[in-house]
Protein backbone atom coordinates (compact mmCIF):
# COMPACT_ATOMS: atom_id res chain seq x y z
CA UNK A 1 0.00 0.00 0.00
CA UNK A 2 1.35 3.46 -1.10
CA UNK A 3 1.62 5.85 1.35
CA UNK A 4 0.23 9.04 1.67
CA UNK A 5 1.44 12.32 2.13
CA UNK A 6 2.38 13.68 5.06
CA UNK A 7 1.14 16.66 6.37
CA UNK A 8 3.44 18.75 8.80
CA UNK A 9 1.91 21.10 11.40
CA UNK A 10 2.85 24.73 11.87
CA UNK A 11 3.79 24.08 15.34
CA UNK A 12 5.96 20.70 14.76
CA UNK A 13 7.69 22.15 11.67
CA UNK A 14 8.60 25.26 13.91
CA UNK A 15 10.22 23.01 16.61
CA UNK A 16 11.77 21.25 14.42
CA UNK A 17 13.06 24.21 12.57
CA UNK A 18 14.13 25.95 15.97
CA UNK A 19 16.10 22.75 16.75
CA UNK A 20 17.86 22.97 13.73
CA UNK A 21 19.08 26.51 14.31
CA UNK A 22 19.71 25.44 17.73
CA UNK A 23 22.16 22.59 16.64
CA UNK A 24 24.00 25.23 14.03
CA UNK A 25 24.85 27.84 16.48
CA UNK A 26 25.89 24.98 19.09
CA UNK A 27 28.06 23.77 16.19
CA UNK A 28 29.24 27.25 15.66
CA UNK A 29 30.31 27.80 18.72
CA UNK A 30 32.29 24.63 18.72
CA UNK A 31 34.42 25.09 16.04
CA UNK A 32 37.14 26.72 17.28
CA UNK A 33 38.06 24.10 19.43
CA UNK A 34 37.89 22.06 16.18
CA UNK A 35 39.25 23.55 13.37
CA UNK A 36 43.03 24.87 12.49
CA UNK A 37 43.81 28.67 12.55
CA UNK A 38 44.15 28.64 8.59
CA UNK A 39 40.41 27.23 8.20
CA UNK A 40 38.81 29.52 11.46
CA UNK A 41 39.60 32.18 9.39
CA UNK A 42 37.96 31.03 6.24
CA UNK A 43 34.65 30.32 8.32
CA UNK A 44 35.29 34.04 10.04
CA UNK A 45 34.99 35.36 6.15
CA UNK A 46 32.27 32.92 5.03
CA UNK A 47 30.19 34.90 7.92
CA UNK A 48 31.19 37.93 7.03
CA UNK A 49 30.22 37.06 3.57
CA UNK A 50 27.21 35.59 4.72
CA UNK A 51 25.96 39.05 6.17
CA UNK A 52 26.34 40.63 2.63
CA UNK A 53 24.48 37.67 1.33
CA UNK A 54 21.40 38.13 3.98
CA UNK A 55 21.42 42.21 3.17
CA UNK A 56 21.47 41.16 -0.70
CA UNK A 57 18.61 38.67 -0.26
CA UNK A 58 16.76 41.10 1.56
CA UNK A 59 16.27 43.27 -1.05
CA UNK A 60 16.73 40.62 -4.17
CA UNK A 61 14.58 37.52 -2.65
CA UNK A 62 11.87 39.11 0.01
CA UNK A 63 11.57 42.68 -2.29
CA UNK A 64 11.61 41.69 -5.33
CA UNK A 65 14.50 44.14 -6.67
CA UNK A 66 17.35 43.41 -8.02
CA UNK A 67 20.69 44.45 -7.86
CA UNK A 68 24.22 44.15 -9.16
CA UNK A 69 26.26 46.43 -7.22
CA UNK A 70 26.14 45.50 -3.57
CA UNK A 71 29.76 45.48 -3.78
CA UNK A 72 29.79 49.08 -3.72
CA UNK A 73 28.50 48.93 -0.89
CA UNK A 74 30.56 46.23 0.89
CA UNK A 75 33.34 48.42 -0.15
CA UNK A 76 31.67 51.70 1.20
CA UNK A 77 31.74 49.98 4.96
CA UNK A 78 34.98 48.37 4.68
CA UNK A 79 36.54 51.56 3.56
CA UNK A 80 34.61 53.31 6.67
CA UNK A 81 35.72 50.92 9.03
CA UNK A 82 39.28 51.25 8.15
CA UNK A 83 39.89 54.96 7.31
CA UNK A 84 38.32 55.43 11.07
CA UNK A 85 40.29 53.12 12.55
CA UNK A 86 43.54 54.01 10.96
CA UNK A 87 43.21 57.87 10.61
CA UNK A 88 40.58 59.19 12.97
CA UNK A 89 42.01 56.31 15.70
CA UNK A 90 38.59 54.92 16.43
CA UNK A 91 38.48 51.30 17.57
CA UNK A 92 36.45 48.70 15.87
CA UNK A 93 33.32 48.83 17.51
CA UNK A 94 32.27 52.61 17.18
CA UNK A 95 33.59 51.86 13.72
CA UNK A 96 30.26 49.87 13.22
CA UNK A 97 28.03 52.07 14.26
CA UNK A 98 29.42 54.85 11.06
CA UNK A 99 29.16 52.06 8.83
CA UNK A 100 25.60 51.31 9.81
CA UNK A 101 24.90 55.07 9.78
CA UNK A 102 26.76 55.64 5.99
CA UNK A 103 26.14 52.63 4.57
CA UNK A 104 22.21 52.78 5.13
CA UNK A 105 22.41 56.43 4.27
CA UNK A 106 23.92 55.37 0.83
CA UNK A 107 21.12 52.67 0.67
CA UNK A 108 17.96 54.97 1.45
CA UNK A 109 19.67 57.70 -1.66
CA UNK A 110 20.07 55.18 -4.21
CA UNK A 111 16.48 53.49 -3.27
CA UNK A 112 14.92 56.56 -4.25
CA UNK A 113 16.31 57.08 -8.34
CA UNK A 114 15.74 53.24 -7.91
CA UNK A 115 11.71 53.57 -7.18
CA UNK A 116 11.64 55.09 -11.22
CA UNK A 117 13.88 52.03 -12.36
CA UNK A 118 12.92 48.38 -12.68
CA UNK A 119 14.10 44.87 -14.14
CA UNK A 120 17.01 45.19 -16.26
CA UNK A 121 16.86 48.89 -16.47
CA UNK A 122 17.60 48.63 -12.17
CA UNK A 123 19.85 45.75 -12.69
CA UNK A 124 22.17 47.70 -15.13
CA UNK A 125 21.75 51.00 -12.61
CA UNK A 126 23.41 48.88 -9.98
CA UNK A 127 26.06 47.49 -12.14
CA UNK A 128 27.57 50.95 -13.07
CA UNK A 129 27.81 51.63 -9.65
CA UNK A 130 29.83 48.66 -8.93
CA UNK A 131 31.84 49.29 -12.20
CA UNK A 132 32.72 52.42 -10.88
CA UNK A 133 33.48 51.58 -7.31
CA UNK A 134 37.13 50.50 -7.74
CA UNK A 135 38.40 53.31 -9.94
CA UNK A 136 37.11 56.06 -7.64
CA UNK A 137 39.17 54.14 -4.92
CA UNK A 138 41.70 54.21 -6.98
CA UNK A 139 41.71 58.01 -8.00
CA UNK A 140 41.63 58.98 -4.22
CA UNK A 141 44.62 58.04 -3.26
CA UNK A 142 45.48 60.08 -0.21
CA UNK A 143 41.99 58.68 1.81
CA UNK A 144 41.84 55.38 0.23
CA UNK A 145 45.73 53.85 -0.11
CA UNK A 146 45.07 53.40 -3.68
CA UNK A 147 46.36 50.43 -5.13
CA UNK A 148 47.78 49.50 -2.11
CA UNK A 149 44.51 49.33 -0.31
CA UNK A 150 45.10 50.34 3.63
CA UNK A 151 46.48 47.83 5.86
CA UNK A 152 44.85 48.09 9.91
CA UNK A 153 46.72 46.92 12.59
CA UNK A 154 45.29 44.60 15.04
CA UNK A 155 44.13 46.38 18.49
CA UNK A 156 45.31 45.04 21.65
CA UNK A 157 42.19 43.90 23.20
CA UNK A 158 42.30 41.52 20.34
CA UNK A 159 46.13 40.59 20.15
CA UNK A 160 45.83 39.47 24.02
CA UNK A 161 42.17 38.19 23.87
CA UNK A 162 42.94 34.73 26.14
CA UNK A 163 40.61 33.30 23.26
CA UNK A 164 43.28 33.79 20.61
CA UNK A 165 42.97 36.30 18.07
CA UNK A 166 41.15 34.09 15.32
CA UNK A 167 39.01 32.84 17.74
CA UNK A 168 38.09 36.03 18.95
CA UNK A 169 37.22 37.51 15.51
CA UNK A 170 35.43 34.62 14.57
CA UNK A 171 33.24 34.79 17.62
CA UNK A 172 33.07 38.58 17.02
CA UNK A 173 31.56 37.43 13.06
CA UNK A 174 29.45 34.10 14.26
CA UNK A 175 27.45 37.14 17.02
CA UNK A 176 26.94 39.69 13.90
CA UNK A 177 25.95 36.65 11.47
CA UNK A 178 23.56 35.74 14.19
CA UNK A 179 22.19 38.83 14.65
CA UNK A 180 21.69 39.75 11.54
CA UNK A 181 19.97 36.58 10.87
CA UNK A 182 17.82 37.62 13.22
CA UNK A 183 17.26 41.08 12.16
CA UNK A 184 15.84 39.92 8.46
CA UNK A 185 13.79 37.21 10.06
CA UNK A 186 11.85 40.39 12.14
CA UNK A 187 11.82 42.44 8.95
CA UNK A 188 10.11 39.99 7.16
CA UNK A 189 7.51 38.75 9.30
CA UNK A 190 4.68 39.99 10.97
CA UNK A 191 2.87 43.50 9.18
CA UNK A 192 6.36 44.25 7.92
CA UNK A 193 6.72 41.02 5.96
CA UNK A 194 3.17 41.02 4.78
CA UNK A 195 3.83 44.55 3.19
CA UNK A 196 6.99 43.65 1.53
CA UNK A 197 5.52 40.17 -0.19
CA UNK A 198 2.53 42.37 -1.18
CA UNK A 199 4.60 45.20 -2.87
CA UNK A 200 6.51 42.55 -4.28
CA UNK A 201 4.01 40.55 -5.70
CA UNK A 202 1.31 43.35 -7.33
CA UNK A 203 1.94 47.39 -6.25
CA UNK A 204 -1.61 48.12 -7.33
CA UNK A 205 -3.21 45.83 -5.24
CA UNK A 206 -0.46 46.66 -2.50
CA UNK A 207 -1.31 50.78 -3.02
CA UNK A 208 -4.95 49.96 -3.04
CA UNK A 209 -4.81 48.47 0.22
CA UNK A 210 -2.91 51.51 1.89
CA UNK A 211 0.29 50.10 1.61
CA UNK A 212 3.53 52.71 0.99
CA UNK A 213 5.26 51.22 -1.71
CA UNK A 214 7.43 53.35 -2.31
CA UNK A 215 8.53 53.94 1.54
CA UNK A 216 9.34 50.22 1.65
CA UNK A 217 10.96 49.92 -1.43
CA UNK A 218 13.47 52.33 0.26
CA UNK A 219 13.58 50.76 3.36
CA UNK A 220 14.44 47.99 1.78
CA UNK A 221 17.37 49.54 -0.16
CA UNK A 222 18.65 51.30 3.35
CA UNK A 223 18.80 47.69 5.56
CA UNK A 224 20.51 45.56 2.35
CA UNK A 225 23.04 48.77 2.15
CA UNK A 226 23.99 48.47 5.99
CA UNK A 227 23.75 44.69 6.14
CA UNK A 228 26.48 44.67 3.38
CA UNK A 229 28.37 47.59 4.66
CA UNK A 230 28.75 45.55 7.65
CA UNK A 231 29.83 42.89 6.04
CA UNK A 232 32.74 45.10 4.40
CA UNK A 233 33.60 45.94 8.25
CA UNK A 234 33.97 42.60 9.27
CA UNK A 235 35.78 41.35 6.35
CA UNK A 236 38.55 43.79 6.86
CA UNK A 237 38.26 42.80 11.12
CA UNK A 238 38.88 39.19 10.09
CA UNK A 239 41.85 40.32 6.83
CA UNK A 240 43.16 43.39 8.38
CA UNK A 241 43.64 44.71 5.24
CA UNK A 242 41.63 46.26 2.01
CA UNK A 243 42.29 47.32 -1.29
CA UNK A 244 40.04 48.07 -4.59
CA UNK A 245 40.94 44.54 -6.04
CA UNK A 246 39.15 43.12 -3.10
CA UNK A 247 35.82 44.96 -3.94
CA UNK A 248 35.67 44.87 -7.78
CA UNK A 249 32.94 43.97 -9.79
CA UNK A 250 32.99 40.11 -9.13
CA UNK A 251 32.19 40.74 -5.77
CA UNK A 252 28.91 41.78 -6.57
CA UNK A 253 28.49 38.67 -8.89
CA UNK A 254 29.65 36.60 -6.02
CA UNK A 255 27.04 37.69 -4.01
CA UNK A 256 23.80 37.74 -6.00
CA UNK A 257 24.97 34.35 -7.08
CA UNK A 258 24.98 33.46 -3.27
CA UNK A 259 21.65 34.91 -3.32
CA UNK A 260 20.56 32.39 -5.90
CA UNK A 261 22.44 29.39 -4.98
CA UNK A 262 21.22 29.27 -1.33
CA UNK A 263 17.86 30.41 -2.30
CA UNK A 264 15.89 33.31 -2.58
CA UNK A 265 13.86 34.46 0.32
CA UNK A 266 15.51 32.03 2.50
CA UNK A 267 17.64 33.34 5.58
CA UNK A 268 19.45 29.80 6.15
CA UNK A 269 19.91 29.93 2.05
CA UNK A 270 22.25 33.03 2.57
CA UNK A 271 24.70 30.88 4.81
CA UNK A 272 25.12 27.68 2.18
CA UNK A 273 25.64 30.34 -0.77
CA UNK A 274 27.91 32.04 1.58
CA UNK A 275 30.01 29.26 1.77
CA UNK A 276 29.37 27.63 -1.71
CA UNK A 277 30.58 30.91 -3.31
CA UNK A 278 33.61 31.36 -1.18
CA UNK A 279 34.81 27.80 -1.69
CA UNK A 280 33.94 27.02 -5.29
CA UNK A 281 36.26 29.52 -6.57
CA UNK A 282 38.87 28.18 -4.56
CA UNK A 283 38.27 24.33 -5.34
CA UNK A 284 38.15 25.60 -8.86
CA UNK A 285 41.87 27.23 -8.73
CA UNK A 286 43.04 24.00 -7.33
CA UNK A 287 41.64 21.77 -9.86
CA UNK A 288 43.21 24.11 -12.61
CA UNK A 289 44.49 28.08 -12.03
CA UNK A 290 44.06 28.77 -15.70
CA UNK A 291 40.22 27.33 -15.86
CA UNK A 292 39.29 28.58 -12.49
CA UNK A 293 37.07 31.05 -13.56
CA UNK A 294 35.47 28.79 -16.20
CA UNK A 295 35.11 26.01 -13.84
CA UNK A 296 33.54 27.96 -11.36
CA UNK A 297 30.86 29.07 -13.99
CA UNK A 298 30.04 25.94 -15.04
CA UNK A 299 29.69 24.81 -11.62
CA UNK A 300 27.01 27.54 -10.94
CA UNK A 301 25.28 26.85 -13.87
CA UNK A 302 25.17 23.44 -12.72
CA UNK A 303 24.10 23.59 -9.57
CA UNK A 304 21.18 26.41 -10.46
CA UNK A 305 20.42 23.62 -12.80
CA UNK A 306 20.11 20.83 -10.60
CA UNK A 307 18.66 22.90 -8.11
CA UNK A 308 16.85 25.89 -9.76
CA UNK A 309 15.08 26.79 -5.85
CA UNK A 310 18.19 26.66 -4.61
CA UNK A 311 20.11 24.31 -1.71
CA UNK A 312 17.28 25.19 0.64
CA UNK A 313 14.55 24.52 -1.55
CA UNK A 314 16.61 21.03 -2.26
CA UNK A 315 16.78 19.45 1.56
CA UNK A 316 12.88 20.53 1.56
CA UNK A 317 11.91 18.46 -0.91
CA UNK A 318 14.52 16.40 0.68
CA UNK A 319 13.16 16.40 4.22
CA UNK A 320 9.46 16.13 3.09
CA UNK A 321 10.07 12.78 1.24
CA UNK A 322 12.22 11.69 4.16
CA UNK A 323 8.91 12.34 5.95
CA UNK A 324 6.61 10.80 3.85
CA UNK A 325 8.61 7.22 3.55
CA UNK A 326 8.72 7.19 7.53
CA UNK A 327 4.74 7.81 7.38
CA UNK A 328 4.38 4.61 4.67
CA UNK A 329 6.96 2.26 7.33
CA UNK A 330 5.12 3.13 10.49
CA UNK A 331 1.15 3.48 9.51
CA UNK A 332 -0.30 0.33 10.30
CA UNK A 333 -1.69 -2.01 7.91
CA UNK A 334 -5.56 -2.02 6.97
CA UNK A 335 -7.11 -4.48 9.06
CA UNK A 336 -9.97 -4.71 6.07
CA UNK A 337 -10.01 -7.53 4.32
CA UNK A 338 -10.52 -7.58 0.29
CA UNK A 339 -14.46 -7.57 -0.53
CA UNK A 340 -15.61 -10.53 -1.51
CA UNK A 341 -17.80 -11.20 -4.36
CA UNK A 342 -21.38 -11.82 -3.60
CA UNK A 343 -22.45 -15.60 -4.69
CA UNK A 344 -25.51 -14.68 -7.19
CA UNK A 345 -27.85 -17.36 -8.00
CA UNK A 346 -29.30 -17.62 -11.65
CA UNK A 347 -33.42 -17.88 -11.16
CA UNK A 348 -35.43 -20.23 -14.09
CA UNK A 349 -38.40 -18.88 -15.53
CA UNK A 350 -41.38 -20.00 -14.22
CA UNK A 351 -39.18 -21.13 -11.01
CA UNK A 352 -39.74 -18.13 -8.87
CA UNK A 353 -41.81 -18.52 -4.70
CA UNK A 354 -44.00 -15.90 -4.34
CA UNK A 355 -44.12 -15.11 -0.38
CA UNK A 356 -47.56 -15.68 0.74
Amino acid sequence: MSALPLRVSPARARVLQRFAVAAVILVGLALPFMLTKFTLFQASLILALAIGILGLNLLVGYGGQVSLGHGFFIALGGYTSAILMTTAGWDFFPSLIAVAVISGGAGLLLGFPALRLRGLYLALATLALAVSTVPVLRRFEELTGGVQGIRVPRAAWLTESPLGRDATIYYIVLIAAILAAWFVSRVVSGYSGLAIATVKSNEIVARSQGINTARWKTVLFAFSGMLAGLSGAFTVLTVGFIAPESVGVMLSIYLLAGVVIGGLGSVSGAFIGAIVVHLLPQLAADVSPGLSGTIFGAAILLIMFLMPGGFVELVKRLFRRVLVVDAGRTRPPSTDGPATPVETQTVEPGTEKVAG
